[in-house]
């Protein structure tokens, strides 16, 4: 669902945000705290980590939304491939009846296959699904 998907999204980012608001007091706590320097070291260790974690989650997640719109779009060149706009169906029912038209319509037909080819094979790219992309 997208509403979901959006909804994570904007779940992390609000987390991300919120970090900056307790991290600077947290640092600077630490600084001053009554613990070991071994003890120190490994809680910034594992704050660090933490860090490269949020900005590698931060890239997948940029990357996915990027990899569903490329294969959204794939996806609506297909359908308006398959199934027209309903102006472009009765224009298609109007030269029908005029057999000078034919040509066109035999002429948008192989166009619209090309097109059908291109974009199958497009989303197939996006989808990895190399099968599809053989003749």
């Amino acid at each position: 669902k997208p509403d979901d998907e959006n909804n994570v999204w904007d779940q992390f980012a609000t987390a991300a945000d919120n970090i900056g608001d307790w991290a600077g007091d947290f640092v600077t706590a630490m600084q001053n705290a009554p613990i070991e320097n071994d003890t120190r070291r490994e809680i910034f260790d594992v704050c660090q980590e933490f860090y490269h974690l949020m900005q590698t989650t931060s890239l997948k997640l940029q990357g996915y939304r990027l990899s569903v719109g490329k294969i959204a779009n794939a996806m609506g060149n297909v359908v308006n491939v398959l199934v027209p706009p309903d102006d472009i169906k009765q224009n298609m029912k109007n030269m029908a009846n005029n057999k000078e038209k034919v040509k066109e319509i035999q002429g948008f037909a192989a166009m619209n296959k090309d097109a059908l080819s291109t974009s199958l094979k497009d989303l197939s790219k996006l989808l990895n699904d190399h099968a599809a992309l053989d003749d």
